[in-house]
């Protein structure tokens, strides 16, 4: 059964990472992730840093996870549908009501959807020409 663990470091000093410190980690099978899982745990201690058990997830990759905006599976990421409507709403709200930042908000959201396989969806949107993705 594939799977993968989500990692979120905190110090025991109650300070927290930055948001790159999350980790996805895939594997063919749940007792190989439960070792890396392990082994990370042994590594972090010398650090005097701990894994948060209530976030530390294992599950197949093949039903996919949202994770930092993006439904990220084993070998491809999209972008979840609800994220589009939203995306869509907000770009006709700041047409009318600051056209001055539309630039800047469209190239910000084509930016984070172009990280997961999206190719289609912005060409539907008619935000990308065949050559740019």
């Amino acid at each position: 059964m594939s799977g993968d663990v989500h990692v979120r470091i905190c110090e025991h000093l109650g300070g927290r990472f930055p948001g790159v410190t999350r980790r996805v980690l895939f594997s063919n099978t749940k007792s190989e992730l439960w070792e890396w899982k392990e082994a990370l745990e042994l590594y972090l201690q010398q650090f005097r840093l701990i894994l948060n058990a209530q976030r530390t997830e294992l599950y197949p990759s093949t039903e996919g996870k949202c994770f930092l905006g993006q439904k990220v599976f084993q070998l491809y990421r999209l972008l979840p549908a609800e994220n589009v409507r939203r995306a869509k709403k907000r770009i006709q709200c700041t047409i009318f009501s600051k056209p001055e930042t539309m630039q800047q908000r469209l190239a910000g959201w084509v930016g984070h959807a172009s990280q997961a396989n999206t190719r289609k969806l912005l060409r539907s949107l008619g935000l990308v020409g065949r050559q740019s993705v």
